[in-house]
């Protein structure tokens, strides 16, 4: 039996709640672009405090004027997502920058 047959997302049983729970666990959450570039992955996101990587290209995000998502975001380039190594690179690179280490302070996770 596959290692990850054990995971709830796979026996239909995990919902939203569930989804939510494992990002609350996560330094970082992978959030891949909608219909309008983003998702509201990204609002759950920055909800249960982790940062938000975003996935898109093109990505417009709500509230750009207002709001400086730069201070609080990560963009993975598409170019750079490929088979998934680029973006494993991006986030252990990300793991010892100094701006990911203040963005984790804000979500008291440094």
């Amino acid at each position: 039996m596959p290692a990850y047959s054990a995971w709830p997302y796979n026996s239909g049983k995990c919902g939203r709640e569930c989804a939510l729970e494992e990002m609350r666990r996560s330094q970082y959450c992978l959030c891949p672009g909608g219909v309008e570039g983003w998702s509201l992955r990204v609002l759950d996101a920055v909800h249960v405090g982790c940062v938000p990587v975003l996935m898109s290209d093109r990505t417009e995000l709500p509230y750009e004027g207002p709001l400086d998502w730069s201070k609080f975001t990560v963009k993975a380039a598409e170019a750079t997502q490929g088979d998934g190594r680029g973006l494993l690179d991006l986030i252990f690179k990300l793991s010892s920058s100094p701006k990911a280490l203040h963005m984790l302070s804000l979500t008291n996770r440094a």
